[in-house]
């Protein structure tokens, strides 16, 4: 076979001179008998090698494998040979053998290390980028719920993404101011409209009242002519019916509501106009009035129920020679259900003895009545130390 155990004896004592004994070179026959080992001893005791079993192999060649002895981690590397069938072994101590290995992996871990590094220091500088456009983003955002029409410039040029958000944000605000400009243009329109129909409708008020006050004008020359001037006087009552009406268009003419009445100042006005007349101012009028508006449709009838009550008071009320306290308490207010109430009382003489309300036929109570089941309300007339009407309806 061309084997000299003189030469490999001297091959293995310049392995124990080189590496201090670390390396070992034993050759064992196919049973694993020792035929050359570091220690004389254990060849001339024919010692067999440890877990042989793992190291015979059937094929000639190299091989290694991973192999513990006497105590110590080796790695095994040898070769079969067939003539003679021998192998080969080589032991070297594992922490020899991997220790290349170990500073490649302390390189790799290194080289890991650094790139985690980099990796960490590369993502915080785009994440930083990233939250600087998103609160341009946000304040942009902000500047437009504010009506500043702002597009947002350079935003997101180093990502793609957040460009091509910025390009979308962009066209929205444009196409908001665009929006917007047309709305306030729409709105400039429709308030020059309101205005003038607000000027046109004063007008109608003002012109309504000038005829009503024309038509009063007439019944008062009417009953100058025929000599009608008492309180009773058909043309002076039927003037005062027709100055109630003027009196609400006045009403809407002076104020800013254009088609509902502030009943409450026009309660007052009516009563002080009616009482100036009347009695000469010798009536103390005490006013407790709420803020309750109404529609025409509501305030026509209910001023004119009001008009009928204060100018039978008036009338009767206070009787030739009464000494008694001259009091008439107006209060209107509105209701828990929400309706409207017009109470109207007096310190007088109250009504006549047997006096049915009801049952009455004068022009003044079945207007009263009438405009009453109009606004489909309730109408009560008592005598109770004076006189007070009640009136209750929707409004």
């Amino acid at each position: 076979c061309g084997l000299s155990l003189r030469a490999i004896g001297e091959f293995a004592a310049g392995l124990s001179r080189e590496y201090s004994n670390d390396f070992e070179l034993r050759i064992t026959d196919e049973l694993g008998l020792f035929i050359y080992n570091t220690d004389p001893v254990k060849i001339r005791q024919r010692d067999v090698q440890n877990s042989f079993e793992r190291i015979r192999t059937p094929n000639a060649g190299p091989f290694s494998l991973p192999l513990d002895d006497g105590g110590r981690s080796y790695l095994v590397s040898g070769v079969a040979t067939t003539h003679p069938h021998w192998y080969i072994l080589v032991f070297t101590p594992v922490r020899l053998a991997y220790a290349p290995l170990g500073g490649l992996y302390l390189v790799l871990g290194l080289v890991l290390l650094a790139s985690a590094v980099a990796g960490i220091v590369y993502s915080r500088l785009h994440l930083r980028r990233i939250v600087r456009g998103f609160n341009s983003l946000e304040a942009g955002t902000r500047r437009l719920a504010d009506g500043e029409f702002a597009e947002l410039v350079g935003f997101g040029e180093e990502f793609v993404e957040l460009e091509k958000l910025g390009e979308s944000f962009n066209v929205m605000v444009a196409r908001l101011q665009k929006r917007d400009a047309h709305l306030r243009e729409q709105e400039e329109q429709l308030s020059a409209s309101l205005r003038e129909k607000e000027v046109l409708l004063k007008e109608v008020h003002h012109r309504v009242k000038n005829n009503l006050q024309l038509i009063s004008s007439f019944l008062s020359l009417e009953a100058m002519k025929r000599d009608y001037t008492g309180a009773d006087s058909p043309f002076l009552q039927a003037q005062q019916r027709v100055r109630s009406l003027a009196l609400i268009h006045e009403s809407l003419y002076d104020s800013d509501l254009f088609d509902r009445v502030d009943f409450g100042l026009y309660a007052a006005r009516l009563a002080r106009e009616i009482f100036a007349q009347s009695l000469d101012g010798e009536v103390s009028i005490v006013t407790r009035l709420s803020d309750v508006t109404l529609t025409m449709e509501k305030a026509i009838p209910c001023g004119m129920i009001l008009n009928e009550a204060l100018t039978n008071t008036a009338k009767h009320a206070f009787p030739p020679g009464w000494d008694g306290p001259r009091e008439i308490d107006l209060r209107i207010d509105r209701l828990d259900s929400g309706s409207a109430r017009v109470v109207l009382k007096d310190s007088g003489a109250g009504l006549p003895g047997g006096y049915d309300p009801s049952a009455a036929h004068s022009l003044g109570h079945t207007i009263m009545q009438l405009l009453t089941k109009q606004l489909g309300g309730t109408l009560s007339i008592r005598s109770d130390a004076g006189t007070t009407v009640t009136l209750t309806f929707e409004g």
